[in-house]
Formats: structure tokens, sequence, C-alpha cells
């Protein structure tokens, strides 16, 4: 169990986001999916979104691509980690920032993925997302993103569905 202390001055200078991070959000869904953790609070929630992946061809897809880039391990790439300073709490921006990634950053962040048992691909073959026909890859990506969230990580601050994402 790793223990952190804080100081008087570490708690006066704690911040909290106005609302969680959406990517943030997904990322901590799939790991809780690909473990049995937390069972009581969480097993109606795994076996909900399990059955809809195996009804809906796209949640599984979307579900599957994902879990390629945050497998069960103990490395997900760091450009899926929300900034501490100047964050966005939309998931438009946030799935831009992703995609923004440069890359250098991608090439290097899907090695160490891969070096870790991770299989980085997103769609559906397994191909690197740098390699050739990256865009359309990203653009699948964006899409599996908005499909996964949708049943997956909805909360109650979120107000009505974003829109897809094109």
């Amino acid at each position: 169990m790793l223990r952190i202390h804080f100081t008087g001055r570490d708690l006066a200078s704690v911040r909290l986001a106005r609302r969680p991070d959406p990517l943030w959000e997904i990322v901590c869904s799939l790991c809780r999916l690909q473990n049995r953790e937390g069972a009581i609070a969480f097993d109606p929630w795994r076996r909900a979104v399990g059955g809809l992946a195996r009804r809906d061809g796209a949640s599984r897809r979307a579900a599957s691509a994902l879990r390629s880039l945050v497998p069960r391990a103990a490395y997900f790439p760091d450009f899926l980690t929300p900034p501490v300073e100047n964050g966005t709490d939309d998931l438009r921006s946030g799935i831009d920032r992703v995609l923004a990634t440069p890359r250098h950053r991608l090439r290097h962040e899907l090695a160490l993925l891969s070096a870790s048992g991770g299989r980085p691909w997103a769609g559906s073959e397994p191909e690197p997302i740098t390699s050739a026909g990256a865009d359309t890859r990203r653009s699948v990506m964006r899409t599996d993103v908005c499909t996964f969230r949708r049943p997956t990580a909805p909360t109650a601050w979120d107000g009505p569905p974003e829109p897809p994402v094109s």
C-alpha cells in the first residue's frame, strides 16, 4: 500500500479540479474493468458494461482498442494522463490534446507500452498508430473514446451527453 504524508504546508497548497477529467475517468474505467478489485461496488457495473460489449459491436471494438492502450499492466502511456496545469475538463478538448501528441512522443511511449506487454493499436486491426495510415486510426481512436465513454463512464455532473466527435 502506498502511504502519503501531508504536512500543513502541503495541505494548504492542495487544489481540486472543478470536475473530473473525462479522459482520466475513461482510463480509470478501463483499469477497473480489467481487475476484480472492489467487487461489491463495481461488479454490477462490470456486468452491465460486459453485457453491452457482448450485444454491441461498436462498444466491443472500442473497449478492445482502448484496452490495448491501457492494458492490465504497470504502465500505460503518459500522453493519456491529464495535465496538472491548464488542463481541460471537457471530452472534446481532452481527445484533441491526446491526438495532438507529437509522433516522437507517441513512438517512445508506445514502445514502452509494448515492452511492458501491451499491444498498442487503435482500430480494428493490431497495427501501431504511428505506422502508415495513422490519421485514419487516430480518427477511429477518437470515435472509440466517445463510444466507450457514453455507457461506461457517464457521470452525474456531465449534464446532457456530448455530441459524437468526428
